[in-house]
Parts: structure tokens; C-alpha cells; sequence
């Protein structure tokens, strides 16, 4: 059976939101994970800290926290998130 122009105009237009899903939630649990742990910190620091980098904004937080997110948390999450897709290419690539 041949696929018809709907079906696969149907199909990329799941593909599109499966995809812009899957890197939201991506992106809202690697926030979420740089605010949880031993030395709590909340999600609207975690948030200013990373824009911080980006935009000047007012520092309202301590310099202990940026250092706890900037050199513990982001590279573990980063690192997190490379193997992951590392893995996951390698998992399809290998089928």
C-alpha cells in the first residue's frame, strides 16, 4: 500500500511535536536538576544564576550558590545529558 500525502504530511507533523516535546521536557528536568541536591537551591536562583551569563542582572543570590551550580551541577548535567545522547545513538545506530 502506498502512503498518501496526508498520511505523510500526518506523520511529520507528529514527528515535529514528539520531538519539540521531548526537548522541552529535556530542558525542564535538566533545570529542575540543577535546583535539587544536598545544598538546596531554589528554582528562580537556579534560573537568574544561569541567565546571569547572559544578561547583567542584580546579584541577589551568595557566592557559595553560583559556585554549587556553575562548577558541581551544570557540568554533571551537561555530562548527564552527552552520554545519554551518546548512548542512545549508538543503542539506534547499533540495530
Amino acid at each position: 500500500r502506498d502512503i498518501t500525502d496526508k498520511e505523510r504530511a500526518d506523520s511529520t507533523v507528529r514527528y515535529r511535536i514528539t520531538l519539540l516535546a521531548g526537548g522541552f521536557l529535556l530542558l525542564a528536568v535538566f533545570i529542575v536538576s540543577l535546583s535539587v541536591g544536598r545544598y538546596q537551591v531554589s528554582f528562580l536562583n537556579t534560573m537568574r544564576i544561569l541567565l546571569n551569563r547572559i544578561f547583567p542582572l542584580i546579584q541577589t543570590w551568595d557566592n557559595k550558590t553560583e559556585a554549587v551550580i556553575m562548577t558541581l551541577r551544570l557540568p554533571r548535567c551537561l555530562a548527564a545529558v552527552l552520554i545519554g545522547s551518546a548512548l542512545s545513538l549508538s543503542g539506534s545506530c547499533y540495530q
